[in-house]
């Protein structure tokens, strides 16, 4: 036996070895990625449902959203009233106090006068 024949035995057992040893790999292999095959078509399958359903979840909260903002809207204009009101009450009360007020204060006290007045003639 040559060298050369002892290398070339030597070389076949080592491939044929790792080739036995590569086997268990290369089913487990396969076995992956026929689990990955299934998980792919189960979310293909749930993704479009899935994503009927978010765009249907979006499409209500901005549904929400517009009717909120219409109702704060029309909360701002009854603030806006509301303020207006209390500004006529406001004007209306100080016109009450600085002008009105006054002249009956004047009225009540020349009546007051009057009634003594005649109080005092009628004795």
């Amino acid at each position: 036996m040559t060298p050369l024949t002892i290398f070339l035995i030597i070389a076949s057992v080592c491939i044929i070895t790792l080739l036995c040893a590569l086997l268990p790999l290369i089913k487990q292999l396969r076995a992956t990625a026929a689990s990955a095959d299934t998980l792919f078509k189960k979310i293909d399958e749930e993704f479009a449902p899935m994503s009927r359903s978010i765009t249907e979840t979006s499409e209500e909260i901005n549904s929400l959203l517009a009717g909120i903002n219409d109702k704060i809207d029309q909360t701002d204009y009854v603030v806006d009233q509301v303020k207006e009101a209390s500004d006529i009450v406001l004007h209306t009360s100080h016109l009450l106090q600085d002008k009105i007020a006054p002249l009956l204060v004047n009225l009540a006290g020349f009546n007051a006068g009057i009634q003594t007045f005649m109080k005092f003639f009628r004795k």
